[in-house]
């Protein structure tokens, strides 16, 4: 502590002319200067400082990787629910498809035996009129 002198901010780089060999001067505000001319004025980030900064940010996106992770797991979870519902909806409206082709088949061939038997109740019909006029 002998070595460290306290200072104004103003008298710091007339004053360090005079340093001797480990001598060190700071102000109240948080300026530094040194014997061998390294000097820092206040609010200056220190290497320290910054890898703290980095420190933190590295975490919070530590933070938000695992978070993404998480989210992403959800939607591929999502995505293959998806998948699977489109592919099953898929099959049954295959099978719907076929099931009405197969009606509209059967209801043509309705139509044709109504249609048949209509003919044959008309010439049955005739008959029997010239049937009844004999």
């Amino acid at each position: 502590m002998a070595q460290i002198g306290v200072i104004d901010s103003a008298q710091g780089e007339a004053m360090q002319a005079a340093l001797k060999t480990g001598q060190r001067l700071v102000s109240k505000e948080g300026d530094l200067w040194r014997w061998d001319g390294y000097s820092v004025q206040a609010g200056t980030a220190s290497a320290a400082g910054a890898r703290l900064v980095e420190r933190s940010r590295l975490e919070a996106l530590k933070v938000h990787k695992t978070e993404a992770l998480e989210t992403e797991t959800s939607a591929e979870t999502a995505l293959t629910d998806a998948s699977t519902r489109t592919e099953t909806s898929g099959q049954r409206t295959k099978a719907l498809r076929q099931q009405a082709k197969d009606n509209h088949g059967e209801l043509d061939r309705a139509r044709e035996a109504i249609a048949a038997a209509e003919h044959e109740a008309q010439a049955n019909s005739k008959q029997l009129g010239a049937l009844a006029e004999a």
